[in-house]
């Protein structure tokens, strides 16, 4: 028996968006619902707990990795509706399928870099909300190069099927 592949990368899909947003519902959930709060406060790494935080600790602890579980989240799901309109037709050289590549594309290259630039900035605000010797927070300029990649990566495809579709477009005008 042949193996359907598109219809077993749609079901991978559909599981990894659900896990995503399924890790963003409960994350939230418990870092609200949390007593305490891990703060790195240097670059050795060194956490403080903070037994009874604010509610500013809480939101900026969340946002220390919600961003980035949105964005996998909303990528995942983009990427399941496309494979699905896939399967259900011809999807190859078509303008939904371009133009949601872009848009897969547009996300990841432009929201990858903000995802990461917001945790950042959140945990450098949470740092400073312990009083032990300023803020802190480690960059890691390789996950925006990953994001932008990966987008220039899914603008590419769309570009290649958008040059596909013209080429089927001038060969439906020729026969």
């Amino acid at each position: 028996m042949k193996t359907d592949w598109l219809t077993e990368f749609h079901r991978v899909l559909l599981i990894a968006a659900l896990g995503s947003g399924t890790v963003c519902v409960l994350g939230t959930v418990a870092t609200v619902a949390r007593d305490a709060v891990a703060v790195t406060t240097d670059a050795t790494s060194a956490d403080v707990i903070v037994t009874d935080p604010t509610v500013t600790q809480l939101v900026l602890s969340a946002a220390g990795a919600l961003p980035t579980y949105l964005l996998a989240t909303a990528m995942l799901v983009l990427l399941h509706r496309l494979v699905g309109r896939a399967r259900r037709g011809d999807p190859l050289f078509s303008g939904g399928t371009v133009r949601k590549l872009r848009t897969v594309g547009w996300l990841l290259l432009v929201g990858g870099p903000a995802a990461s630039l917001l945790e950042f900035l959140a945990r450098f605000a949470l740092s400073g909300t312990v009083g032990t010797g300023g803020n802190y927070a480690e960059f890691d300029p390789a996950r925006i190069a990953i994001w932008m990649v990966t987008g220039f990566g899914m603008l590419a495809v769309g570009e290649i099927i958008g040059r596909g579709q013209d080429l089927r477009a001038e060969l439906d005008e020729v026969i």
